[in-house]
Formats: C-alpha cells, sequence, structure tokens
C-alpha cells in the first residue's frame, strides 16, 4: 500500500516529523525506577524510510476477555520506504499485538496507524503529566528551603502565582502572553 509522507505523519499524529526528521515521547514508572513507555517516529537514510516504534508498559492490564495481567506490553513497529514517486511511502513491515504483517493490506495498516497513534499520545500525556509533577515537587522542595525570612516574604506571591494559574486552568488552559503598554497604545 502507498501513502504520501503528509498522510503517514498526520495519521500517526506527527506532522512535524517531515521538517525536524525526528520526534520522540517517554515517561518512567517512578516505582521501578525504569521506563514505562516510549514513542519515537523518525525519518532514515536522507528521508529513505519512515520508521515508527512504540513500546508501552502497563499494569494491571485487562485484555479483551476481561482477564487482568500484572504486566502487559504493548508494542508497535511500522516501517515505509520512500517510492520512485516523490513523497510516496510503500508500507513495508508492521508488527503489533505479536503479529507480523510483511505485505498488510490496507485496513490492517489503518488500524496500526489508529492504534500507534492513540498509544503515543497516552505516552506523551503519561509525559507531559510527569513533568509537571515533578516541577510541582521541585519548585515544592525550593520554597521549603528557602530561610524562613524569604518564605515569609515569598509565600503570598506564590499563593498569587497559584490562584492565577487555577483561573487560567478554568478558562480551558489559555494564557495571554504579556504586552507592554507601549505596544496596547499603538495598536488602539
Amino acid at each position: 500500500m502507498i501513502y504520501d509522507l503528509d498522510t503517514l505523519l498526520l495519521k500517526l499524529g506527527a506532522p512535524d516529523v517531515k521538517e525536524k526528521g525526528r520526534l520522540s515521547w517517554h515517561y518512567f514508572d517512578d516505582a521501578k525506577k525504569d521506563l514505562a513507555g516510549a514513542a519515537e517516529i523518525r525519518l532514515e537514510d536522507g528521508g529513505e524510510r519512515l520508521i515508527a516504534e512504540l513500546k508501552h508498559i502497563r499494569t494491571n492490564y485487562e485484555d479483551d476477555n476481561g482477564g487482568i495481567h500484572a504486566k502487559h506490553t504493548d508494542t508497535v513497529y511500522f516501517a515505509a520506504e520512500r517510492t520512485a514517486r516523490p513523497g510516496h511511502y510503500r508500507v513495508t513491515k508492521l508488527v503489533f499485538d505479536g503479529e507480523e504483517y510483511e505485505k498488510p493490506r490496507q485496513s490492517v495498516i489503518e488500524l496500526a496507524l489508529s492504534i500507534f497513534h492513540a498509544k503515543a499520545l497516552e505516552i506523551s500525556l503519561s509525559m507531559v503529566e510527569q513533568a509537571l509533577h515533578k516541577q510541582e515537587i521541585t519548585a515544592r522542595a525550593e520554597t521549603e528551603a528557602r530561610p524562613q525570612g524569604l518564605r515569609k516574604f515569598l509565600t503570598p506571591a506564590l499563593n498569587t502565582a497559584e490562584k492565577t494559574s487555577t483561573r487560567a486552568e478554568s478558562h480551558g488552559g489559555v494564557v495571554v502572553p504579556f504586552r507592554p503598554r507601549t505596544q496596547m497604545r499603538a495598536s488602539a
């Protein structure tokens, strides 16, 4: 099956790969101090090949039959090679759910692209959540480590920042950038 590069990248959920050449996401399992999920999309050999790989380890996983597994690993491997037609790629290899497809049909390709996109999004969200959690812990540790006099002085400012942050989140997380007054007068 042949796809144009823009369509493939859009279905994988990473149209920026065309300009950047590579995108990846990952997060760690804090309890085990090990990688819990990773996904990567990259162009290799000057754009001759498109590779998408994903590994996501999940605990207490419930399968389709209702069985609970202590550990389950989702993996997806997708490879496509550029054809003679510029900007077009032929899917050459596809592996997901332990099944390998050498010459997959369009329906299997579409399913794999959807699965990769959904699982990469899940990994990306976990990565962002982990980074935000780490920032909260770091900020709390810095506040607690300050001398008592500084802590009293900075606490009202920190509380104001937290209230502003909460207010911004309640409006969909949109943050309006600061514009100096001189620009505001000029645009009025």
